[in-house]
């Protein structure tokens, strides 16, 4: 879950159902690399459900 804030975040997860989320920073350069590697392999993508 993305967020502009570690609690922002953690609240998100907590709506969408996940339990005692914890959220954590990472680099941009690691978003990038994630999202590319998802539009490569769109089907290994987990769905929510």
């Amino acid at each position: 879950m993305e967020g502009p804030t570690k609690l922002a975040a953690e609240e998100a997860a907590a709506e969408l159902g996940f339990g005692d989320p914890w959220a954590h920073p990472i680099a941009p350069e690691i978003v990038t690399l994630a999202q590319s590697v998802l539009k490569k392999y769109p089907s290994h993508r987990q769905q929510l459900a």
